[in-house]
């Protein structure tokens, strides 16, 4: 890393630190001078990248064009893209910056990481990538660089854009195998199959390196006591085999054993965090004693869109998380809020038969309870007229509100 001079980028980014990609670009910590936060600049040599080409097959409209889409995509733990702008030499793209040490470097802090803890953390690092693959969004290219730990259980990932650009520069000294399957026939990232299978090696590389760190943890304590020795009996029957087996279905990924699907990969893993949660979510279930009907999603897929008519039913979240969305006028998506068990979305279809003002979509495995208009009517039946009235007048107040939200939403963003 080296410091750069003070000048401004576009007039407002004050670059401060830089590492460059390859031959063909420069990714520079900044400091956005308008909002006064770390940003990440990357900026892209456009004659370089043509140059480049004939080895990579890498082009500057894809490239663009993996920007315009990184950046419409809204999920609270992808770093975000504010900006990409151009003149005629330079391409710019400004991003989220996370301050937080990256699961790389924490392979050399060596953190305490147990075995638990670290299978939890790969569980939501695998939710983000189904998440993605069920948009049909895959070839993500998440490695331990791109895995920001903010907290304890929490993590950020980097932007799509972010880490195809520095998985192409990598890809020299990854090898032949991940090279195949990043640059297929099709294309640098365009081959949905290769792009799968290249997320499932990725993945096996993030649950290793969780692996060790927890294998680390577990060797320092037992040099410092006996706790280490009672940890390890403490671990749920059946733990250690059920990782082995995942371990090594990740590492059969050409022979018919092997994991096809990113899907299936969740699946086992949330099989294994059930060992240690306390029962699966459908004994849960069975001690609710409603007999309303319920939906199950996975992570990335829509339980309602904003827009939508004539569905009269709202949901109560029973488990799992769902993000609420809308669409701004240039085509992004408008994160405003998650909402999580116990709460209920889409109620004022309940109440109006108006469009859907937002989206709703899951983050994780989520269940809902469905709670339709004739149900709600039966309910608001038993109470007075001013009720009712009041009902009515609270909900036009919120669709004005909401509206307001979003238009505030979309200026802050454009002074990002």
């Amino acid at each position: 890393m080296t410091h750069q001079p003070t000048r401004l980028i576009c007039g407002r980014y004050r670059p401060l630190q830089s590492s460059r990609v390859a031959g063909f670009a420069m990714a520079y910590k900044g400091f956005d001078l308008v909002t006064e936060r770390p940003v990440s600049i990357i900026v892209i040599d456009k004659t370089k990248v043509e140059a480049s080409r004939p080895k990579l097959d890498y082009g500057f409209a894809q490239m663009r064009r993996e920007a315009v889409s990184a950046s419409r995509r809204a999920h609270p733990d992808i770093l975000e893209v504010y900006d990409q702008f151009e003149d005629d030499q330079h391409f710019y793209v400004v991003s989220e910056f996370c301050e937080h040490p990256s699961l790389a470097s924490l392979q050399f802090a060596k953190p305490h990481y147990d075995i638990v803890s670290a299978i939890r953390l790969f569980e939501r690092i695998l939710t983000i990538i189904q998440y993605l693959a069920e948009m049909g969004i895959c070839g993500c290219a998440i490695r331990a660089s791109d895995v920001f730990l903010p907290s304890e259980g929490s993590v950020k990932v980097e932007n799509l854009f972010a880490t195809r650009l520095r998985f192409i520069a990598d890809l020299p000294q990854l090898g032949a195998k991940l090279a195949r399957l990043a640059i297929s026939a099709k294309g640098p990232f365009l081959d949905i199959e290769a792009n799968e299978r290249l997320d499932l090696l990725l993945a096996g590389d993030l649950l290793k390196a969780l692996l060790l760190l927890a294998k680390a943890t577990g060797e320092r304590r037992r040099g410092l006591t006996s706790q280490g020795r009672k940890e390890h009996q403490s671990l749920p029957l059946g733990l250690m085999p059920a990782i082995d087996q995942v371990v090594q279905k990740l590492g059969d990924d050409d022979a018919a054993g092997g994991y096809r699907r990113i899907a299936d990969l969740a699946e086992d893993i949330r099989a294994i965090t059930r060992l240690f949660r306390g029962g699966s979510a459908d004994e849960t279930a069975m001690s609710l004693k409603s007999r309303s009907p319920r939906r199950s999603f996975l992570p990335g897929e829509t339980i309602f869109r904003e827009g939508d008519c004539g569905s009269r039913e709202a949901f109560i979240i029973e488990t799992g998380l769902v993000q609420i969305l809308k669409n701004g006028a240039d085509g992004r998506e408008l994160y405003l809020d998650v909402s999580k068990e116990g709460e209920i979305i889409g109620e004022m279809a309940l109440v109006d038969n108006q469009p859907r003002m937002a989206t709703a979509r899951a983050i994780e495995p989520t269940r809902v309870v469905v709670v339709t208009a004739e149900q709600f009517r039966a309910s608001l039946e038993k109470t007075d007229t001013v009720s009712r009235k009041l009902i009515d007048v609270l909900v036009q107040r919120l669709r004005y509100q909401s509206s307001e939200i979003t238009r505030l939403k979309v200026l802050l963003r454009s002074s990002k």
